[in-house]
């Protein structure tokens, strides 16, 4: 009796490929994001996070003032939010890359300030917590740059539970974890991932144009992690009796997490490194290298790509006269240099979307997506004028036949007419070179 093993089709094996590549392509860019001073296109990231430290810095000062001048920082809360922020730099300092951004455990440290601290002040700690760790991080990795608006968009989320628990319950010493309070934090939670993601759309998407699809993919991941080890937060909490130094009681689970990135930074690692490699290779086997164009490959993939989608399309097509006289007269090497020549006056001349290709020993196609016949025929004027006026390689004009044509519903549906276009304008580049020959005669 035997069996039979099913590995997928090549399109499944493809789109699996794909999904892969883009993963750590989104790895890749979000690491380079940490090495620039300067990213993004809006102000909007910047004036919100000044507006996010100003509130973070007035709060505990605001609490003192509607206490009539009293600090709501006690000796005691002192002591706490020194504990609480050497463990939450160390829990920051273990991040988990996801996608385009990154996931750090330290949501159960966020969850003990709030029990053990006035709400006011924990927003502060959270940055200053981030701080600490954006600091090691740099001593670590030179080339690192957490700027002040990213530490500061990364900690909006806990802005949220703060005010939950200002509002409902506002208080100077620690409260008990009682199923009361739970509910509290339950609530407190939810305002922590609500901030969390509006906070990250903004930087991630509205400021440096990630898809916000993709954004929500990776923020699973963070959303998971941070509800299951929240409850370690409040278990500290109540081991300890609300005692100052609970949050030293997550160091060890902190720890344990730090022993998983470590293995999972190396298999990430590895997977960029693939990818890299991959991309790499793709690009160099789809590339003309002695235009630096696509080549018959890129040719075909663009072809089937734009059958596919419907779009209406414009093609060119160029065909070298006198490439054989050359190689015969002066040799291969002027060859090149001819394929080359016409190669840049194709790169110069093409308009915007436009994509080149040399699909044989003397040919060259482009197409145009989404343009009409005009689009079209506008580029094969500009590529005869360009050849008109292109200085002679050893004494051999460069010169080339032109033809165009466009897609045209009444030819079918799309792959069929862009086929029929393709024929079209290869058909014009014979009547281009009978043309010119009969000129030349």
């Amino acid at each position: 009796m035997g069996g039979r093993v099913t590995t997928g089709t090549t399109a499944e094996a493809e789109t699996r490929l794909h999904d892969a590549v883009a993963e750590a392509n989104d790895v890749s860019w979000a690491r380079a994001r940490l090495t620039l001073v300067n990213v993004g296109r809006s102000a909007v990231t910047t004036v919100l996070t000044t507006a996010l430290l100003v509130v973070a810095a007035s709060w505990p000062l605001l609490d003192a003032a509607a206490g009539g001048g009293r600090s709501p920082l006690s000796a005691l809360h002192l002591m706490t939010m020194a504990g609480a922020l050497a463990v939450y730099a160390v829990a920051a300092s273990v991040e988990f890359e996801v996608g385009p951004g990154f996931a750090v455990p330290t949501t159960p440290v966020l969850a003990a300030a709030l029990f053990l601290l006035p709400p006011s002040t924990v927003p502060l700690l959270v940055l200053a917590g981030l701080a600490v760790a954006a600091g090691a991080k740099q001593v670590v990795d030179r080339e690192r740059r957490d700027t002040v608006s990213a530490l500061a968009v990364s900690s909006c989320h806990a802005v949220g539970p703060a005010l939950v628990f200002a509002l409902a319950r506002p208080h100077d010493g620690a409260l008990g974890v009682h199923p009361a309070t739970v509910a509290l934090y339950a609530a407190a939670l939810a305002a922590q991932l609500a901030f969390d993601v509006a906070a990250a759309w903004i930087h991630n998407c509205w400021d440096l144009g990630v898809p916000t699809a993709r954004l929500m993919e990776s923020f699973r991941f963070t959303v998971v992690v941070d509800v299951l080890l929240a409850p370690l937060g409040l278990v500290a909490v109540a081991a300890a009796g609300g005692r100052w130094w609970s949050p030293l009681l997550l160091l060890p689970t902190i720890g344990l997490l730090w022993l998983m990135q470590r293995d999972r930074r190396r298999y990430v690692d590895r997977s960029v490194a693939l990818a890299n490699a991959y991309r790499d290779t793709a690009a160099e086997a789809r590339t003309d290298p002695l235009t630096g164009l696509g080549n018959r490959m890129a040719w075909e993939e663009t072809v089937r790509q734009l059958g596919s989608s419907g779009v209406s399309c414009g093609v060119v097509l160029l065909d070298i006269d006198g490439l054989k006289a050359a190689n015969d007269r002066y040799g291969h090497v002027t060859g090149d240099r001819l394929i080359a020549a016409v190669g840049r006056l194709v790169t110069d001349s093409l308009p915007p979307g436009a994509q080149a290709a040399r699909i044989g020993g003397d040919e060259f196609a482009v197409t145009l997506p989404d343009a009409s016949a005009g689009a079209a025929e506008a580029l094969a004027r500009r590529l005869r004028q360009a050849l008109a006026d292109a200085e002679p390689v050893d004494e051999i004009p460069v010169a080339a036949s032109v033809g165009w044509s466009a897609t045209d519903p009444a030819d079918g549906d799309p792959p069929v007419a862009l086929t029929t276009a393709l024929a079209r304008a290869d058909r014009a580049v014979n009547v281009d070179k009978t043309a010119r020959g009969a000129r030349r005669s």
